[in-house]
């Protein structure tokens, strides 16, 4: 329901509304990428002595993501979502720092093809 609601926003050129939907559908499609890869999206919170989904930065820095997935890829999705020397798209947005101007058609254009190469990628076997 989110990914086609952030979608269809993405085509009525509602992209506000499409990044702040679709980013997290990222997230979580990363978070299913990781158990394809044989590892658990959950890890143990202390805190709470239960478990926690872990977010996109400790997805991405896995010893599968950095060994298992294309380095281009692998590189392209921190650029874009979670390092704080490119667009850091994810953390801005997840934190309040992302400015309406800065979720444009450029910034939308990139999460869909950010999903693409996701779905496309996650199942190829190398």
């Amino acid at each position: 329901g989110l990914l086609r609601a952030g979608i269809e926003a993405w085509f009525a050129e509602d992209y506000l509304k499409a990044i702040h939907l679709l980013a997290p559908q990222a997230e979580a499609a990363l978070r299913e990428w990781l158990v394809i890869l044989g590892e658990s999206p959950m890890r143990p919170d202390a805190e709470s002595g239960g478990f926690e989904a872990i977010g996109m930065g400790k997805v991405l820095h896995t010893e599968s993501f950095r060994t298992k997935v294309d380095q281009t890829l692998w590189l392209h999705l921190r650029a874009l979502y979670t390092d704080a020397k490119g667009l850091n798209l994810r953390n801005r947005i997840a934190h309040g720092l992302a400015s309406p101007e800065a979720l444009n058609r450029g910034a939308a254009n990139w999460v869909i093809h950010s999903l693409l190469a996701i779905r496309t990628y996650a199942h190829l076997r190398k």
